[in-house]
């Protein structure tokens, strides 16, 4: 059965990494539905600096380059809607003005007979689900734990999200956690990966005991002190966009970046990425520990996983559990699971492959279809 997709994001569709949003949308349309995206609504208050500046700025030059806001783009099979929003949602005025705005310019856009599920990533959505027949949500982050974000509205719109929604989810035994403290019945949708295309490939190069962390390079998340130790052991390699929340990047950033027993790929699309994690023999997961990142299960688990890696982290709670992941109770541990696996290991490689089947991005598609399809059947 086709369906009609509404997904708003708490991501633009064309950002430096794509996160379960983008794959979500982009594979509902492959599937033959028909899929509008909602791009950010501006979760966080802008700043008064460079990063947020250029982000603006960057929305303004889309918007005369492209469709003028509030207009769907077509990518990928996916229907892009940027909307219009006054960045405050902490603030009832400006609440009020974004409910009449959101409501007036994004469902314009969106055909009457093709509002049928409504899937929301953010828990703020000026009652735009009002408008279709079915509507889930789906937790993938601890959203009002993030400096800057309106923690308050943050809540007090999740609180009614799950107990009006008809179905959510949530993507780490933490996130279930909280969400059932809100009184949510959520499923247990753990993130993913394309298994397929990171999977081993028996004619390719062999690998080099390497270690590699791809992501996000931005201190309020990655704790770069463990990946400078990591580089005095072993030989490292990164790739991701730096300093994406609009950090300025500091001298411990620098030194990692400089340092000779690294080399710093630049951000990857995902074909070149599952090449380099092919060629490398254990992946990590360096996280900072604060009250956002006990949320986070990270989409690289499972592409590390699918790649042959061993999987080394810090010791996220949402990861405690998680079978063929190791974690570091501190840096000298870390280290030392890093050294103690970095050899290539025909055994380890196989292990790890084995982990990751059943994390498909395939099997994640037909749980989303299977669980808007018996909502819109009721």
């Amino acid at each position: 059965m086709v369906t009609a997709i509404t997904i708003l994001s708490t991501a633009d569709y064309n950002a430096a990494v794509w996160t379960n949003k983008q794959h979500i949308a982009s594979r509902l349309a492959a599937a033959g539905h028909r899929v509008h995206y909602i791009e950010s609504l501006g979760l966080r208050s802008p700043r008064l600096n460079f990063g947020d500046l250029r982000r603006m700025l960057g929305r303004l030059r889309k918007g005369r380059q492209g469709p003028a806001l509030g207009s769907p783009a077509f990518q990928d099979g996916v229907h892009v809607i940027r909307p219009i929003v006054i960045p405050f949602h902490g603030i009832r005025l400006a609440r009020w003005i974004n409910r009449a705005i959101t409501r007036h310019v994004i469902l314009s856009k969106i055909p009457t007979d093709e509002r049928q599920a409504f899937y929301s990533f953010s828990p703020i959505t000026y009652g735009l689900e009002a408008a279709f027949k079915v509507h889930l949500y789906h937790s993938v982050d601890l959203l009002h734990e993030i400096e800057g974000l309106p923690r308050r509205a943050l809540l007090r719109a999740e609180a009614a999200q799950v107990v009006r929604a008809d179905a959510t989810a949530a993507s780490s035994p933490v996130v279930h956690s909280h969400l059932s403290s809100l009184g949510g019945t959520p499923e247990y949708w753990p993130n993913v990966a394309d298994v397929e295309l990171f999977r081993c490939r028996p004619d390719e190069a062999g690998r080099h005991p390497t270690a590699v962390f791809a992501g996000h390079l931005t201190k309020s998340k990655v704790d770069v002190a463990i990946l400078l130790a990591v580089a005095e052991k072993v030989p490292l390699r990164l790739a991701g966009p730096i300093s994406v929340d609009g950090s300025r990047r500091d001298e411990q950033l620098s030194r990692l970046l400089g340092h000779s027993n690294v080399e710093y790929l630049g951000n990857l699309g995902q074909r070149d990425l599952a090449r380099l994690l092919r060629m490398c023999t254990v992946g990590l997961i360096p996280y900072e520990l604060n009250a956002y990142t006990r949320g986070v299960l990270p989409m690289k688990v499972y592409e590390y996983m699918a790649s042959g890696l061993a999987v080394i982290s810090t010791a996220l709670p949402s990861l405690r559990d998680t079978e063929g992941v190791s974690l570091g109770t501190n840096v000298g541990h870390f280290i030392q699971l890093v050294e103690q696996h970095i050899e290539v290991d025909g055994m380890q490689i196989s292990a790890a492959e084995s982990h990751a089947e059943g994390h498909s991005w395939e099997r994640r598609i037909r749980q989303i279809e299977a669980t808007l399809a018996a909502h819109l059947e009721a």
